[in-house]
This record gives C-alpha cells, sequence and structure tokens, in this order.
C-alpha cells in the first residue's frame, strides 16, 4: 500500500514529459487491486495522448509511451483499453497530415479492438476513398473489393458502394477498349448487379458507367457487328440516359445500319 501510495503521489504531480513518469503508470497499474484504480491508467494515458499528440504532435513521445505500456503491464484488458486509446488518434492524427497510409494502418489495429465504432468508421471510409485514388488502374478493383473484406460495414455504405461500381465501370470499359470482351462483359457484369442492388447517383460515377456502355458498344462496332453495338449501346442508356458518348456512338452505329454497302 506504501509503494502504491508513493506512485499515485508521484503521477499525481507528474507532467508526463519523461519515459519515467509513464514507467510509474505501468508500475501504478500493476500495483492496484481495485479495478476502478486500474482505470486510473487508461485515463491518464488518455491526458498523455491529449497534451503530447494532440496539443503539441508530439509522435515520438507517444509511440514510446504506448510502447512502455504495452511491455510493462499485464492486465490485458487494461493494454486493451489503452492500445485502443492509441490507435485511433494516431490514425487520425496522421488523417491531418493526409498521410491515408499510414492512417488506415493504425486505423487497422484499432478497428480489431473495437469494429463498431461509427466515428472509426467514418475516418476508413474517408482514408478508403483517398487511398484507392493512388491506387494504379490494375490494382483497384482488387484493392476496393478488399477493403470490403477488412471492414466488412463498408458492404452497407452507400459511399463505398459507389466506388467498387466505379472500380467495375471502369476495369470494363479498359477490358473492352483492349478488345478484351470476355473480362469486359465480366467487369460489366458485376457493375450491373451493384447498381442493382444500391446505387447513388453522382455525377463522376455516371460519367464513368456510360463510357462503360460506351465503349462495349464501340467494341462490337470495331468487329462490325452492329446489332450487337445497338443493342449494348441501348442498355446503357438505360443507366445513363442523358450520356452524350452513347448517344454519339449510337448515331454513328445507326448511321452505319442505313449503309446499303454495310457488310
Amino acid at each position: 500500500f506504501l509503494q502504491l501510495d508513493i506512485i499515485g503521489r508521484a503521477l499525481a504531480n507528474s507532467k508526463f514529459d519523461s519515459p519515467r513518469d509513464v514507467m510509474y503508470m505501468s508500475e501504478y497499474a500493476n500495483a492496484c487491486r481495485d479495478i476502478a484504480d486500474k482505470k486510473r491508467a487508461v485515463t491518464t494515458f488518455g491526458d498523455i495522448i491529449q497534451k503530447r499528440l494532440i496539443e503539441n504532435d508530439d509522435q515520438a513521445f507517444v509511440v514510446n509511451a504506448f510502447a512502455i505500456c504495452k511491455e510493462k503491464i499485464r492486465d490485458t484488458t487494461l493494454v486493451k483499453e489503452i492500445s485502443y486509446d492509441y490507435y485511433y488518434p494516431m490514425a487520425y492524427t496522421q488523417a491531418t497530415k493526409s498521410d491515408w497510409t499510414q492512417s488506415l494502418e493504425y486505423a487497422n489495429h484499432a478497428f480489431k479492438i473495437n469494429p463498431k465504432n461509427i466515428n472509426l468508421h467514418e475516418l476508413i471510409l474517408r482514408g478508403v476513398m483517398l487511398r484507392t485514388d493512388g491506387v494504379p488502374a490494375a490494382e483497384k478493383v482488387s484493392t476496393v473489393e478488399g477493403y470490403a473484406e477488412t471492414y466488412p460495414f463498408l458492404r452497407n455504405n452507400k459511399t463505398y458502394k459507389a466506388l467498387l461500381i466505379y472500380a467495375y465501370a471502369f476495369e470494363s470499359y479498359t477490358k473492352f477498349s483492349q478488345n478484351s470482351e470476355v473480362d469486359g462483359y465480366s467487369y460489366m457484369k458485376k457493375a450491373e448487379a451493384a447498381m442493382k442492388s444500391d446505387r447513388t447517383q453522382m455525377p463522376m460515377l455516371d460519367q464513368m458507367i456510360g463510357l462503360m456502355y460506351a465503349e462495349a458498344g464501340a467494341y462490337h462496332f470495331r468487329k462490325k457487328q452492329y446489332v450487337k453495338a445497338k443493342e449494348i449501346l441501348l442498355e446503357g442508356l438505360k443507366f445513363a440516359p442523358n450520356h452524350s458518348e452513347i448517344k454519339a456512338r449510337l448515331e454513328i452505329v445507326e448511321d452505319e445500319n442505313m449503309r446499303p454497302s454495310r457488310p
């Protein structure tokens, strides 16, 4: 009890500006028998996050403080709570610096501890949207699909669904432009399935969907499959009725159909 009292007094007067103070906090948590007293370590770590990370952006100190707590505190429940209080603010801090790779790495650790926190969900969604922008085109579909495996809540998020549809439509457009019919239709079917389940109207998304059908029509036109070209373009107008590229391609196909010499 004397040791506990001495450590408690030291903590009360501490400014938590050295690793020694974090060691005291860890020893206090280990020495306590009462759960409420043990929780003081969590509260104190929260104060460290606020003063050292949020107010002073001293990430090095906070990283070291967390390492000490994780190594020294024996109560696994306390370590779990402190871990969440570390990972989530670190994810947020990296987000403010637009380092979405690091932000998502920290957020992933926090999500494993508490997968239901709505604020964390919002942060993860922002990270997913912005991180995807930097992904090479060839990896976009697999990357976007992978995010839903890691963060299942995304499957019910309309913004994520729009991102997924865009990725499928872009890949379909790319495959048709490369004259890869099988892959083009494969990704088109995925886009259509996602659109039918839930589609958010977004100008950029609508433009990409229209380009997918326009390029599919152009592919069949290049192969002189004019009936099929018209069919797929008309199908595209159901999803993007005002898309100028689809209408332009449709006009070209119909003009070709009117030629007596058409093969």
